[in-house]
């Protein structure tokens, strides 16, 4: 009959917590410990919609993926033409700052039963502005590497 060879407990234990805790070279120059963020914006409160905005301007900053989806009131904040009264700090609207967002490589889009609901087509959308799909958020919303805020 084939033995395996006595090693000491702390040899063994030593040996388990290395194979753990080691890091993964090739995760580890990827994987900074910040996550990637969806927005779910639904609120029609101005302050509301601009902190939204304001925290995934600072998420762009960092380098990290934004995508933002905005639900009821907020829709209004997608349609071409839309205005709203700036916020102290930083002197600017919740439209302001999610163009802002767009031009840094934020997605922007609104949810898929804002349109019908409010009885607009595709095109009252500001430009760049698109109609989510419920699976493509779902997988979003499960993605690991992604954190989900919802205003």
């Amino acid at each position: 009959m084939f033995s395996l060879p006595r090693l000491p407990l702390a040899a063994v234990a030593m040996a388990a917590a290395l194979a753990f805790a080691a890091p993964n070279p090739a995760v580890a120059e990827e994987d900074d410990g910040e996550l990637d963020l969806l927005v779910i914006l639904g609120s029609d409160s101005l302050q509301t919609q601009a902190m939204a905005m304001i925290l995934a301007n600072h998420t762009l900053e960092r380098g990290r993926t934004v995508n933002i989806l905005l639900c009821d009131d907020a829709g209004d904040l997608a349609l071409e033409g839309a205005e709203a009264e700036p916020v102290q700090p930083p002197d600017r609207s919740p439209v302001q700052l999610m163009q802002m967002a767009m031009e840094m490589g934020a997605t922007v889009q609104v949810c898929a039963i804002y349109l019908p609901t409010s009885g607009l087509e595709e095109d009252a959308l500001a430009e760049g502005v698109s109609v989510a799909a419920p699976p493509e958020i779902v997988e979003l919303m499960v993605d690991p590497t992604r954190q989900l805020m919802s205003f």
